[in-house]
C-alpha cells in the first residue's frame, strides 16, 4: 500500500469507529450491529464474548430506553497489518445516566474509563469489526 493508500484505509477505519459510537449514544442497536461483520466479536467490560451481529443487536436492544450514554473518545492508534485488516486501539470515556427526569440528564462523575481493542476486516460491504475487546481501566466503586 502507499502512502494515500494506508491514510484512505486509515480515515474509512475512524469514520467505522466513530459512527459505531454514535450509534451507541444514539441507542441504534441495528446500527451499531451493523459495523460488526456478520460473525463479529463483542467482548464487553464483563468479559463475556458475545457472537454474531444479530446477538450483538439482541444485547442492546435490552438496555433500557430511558439510558443516556456519550462514548467520549480519545485518541485511536491505528495498525494496517495487511490491507484487508486493521487493529485500532481507542481511548474511551463513558457517562451514563437515565432521562426519566427530562433533559439535560444531570453531570455525574465517569462511569468507566476503557480501551477499545479492534480488530477490523475489509469486507465486500467496507470495513467491519471482526472483534471488539472492552479493557476495564478505571470504573466506579460498586
Amino acid at each position: 500500500m502507499d502512502d494515500l493508500e494506508i491514510l484512505a484505509a486509515k480515515f474509512a477505519c475512524l469514520e467505522l469507529l466513530n459512527a459505531v459510537r454514535k450509534a451507541a449514544d444514539d441507542g441504534d442497536a441495528s446500527a451499531y450491529a451493523d459495523g460488526f461483520a456478520h460473525d463479529g466479536v463483542w467482548i464487553p467490560g464483563s468479559g463475556v464474548p458475545i457472537h454474531g451481529r444479530d446477538v450483538i443487536r439482541a444485547a442492546l436492544c435490552a438496555i433500557p430506553s430511558d439510558r443516556v450514554t456519550r462514548h467520549v473518545s480519545g485518541g485511536s492508534v491505528i495498525g494496517l497489518p495487511s490491507s484487508d485488516t486493521a487493529v485500532i486501539q481507542t481511548q474511551m470515556v463513558l457517562y451514563s445516566g437515565s432521562d426519566a427526569g427530562g433533559m439535560p440528564v444531570p453531570l455525574q462523575l465517569p462511569d468507566k474509563i476503557f480501551d477499545y481493542n479492534d480488530e477490523l476486516q475489509l469486507t465486500v460491504a467496507g470495513w467491519k469489526i471482526k472483534k471488539r475487546a472492552t479493557a476495564l481501566i478505571f470504573t466506579r466503586p460498586a
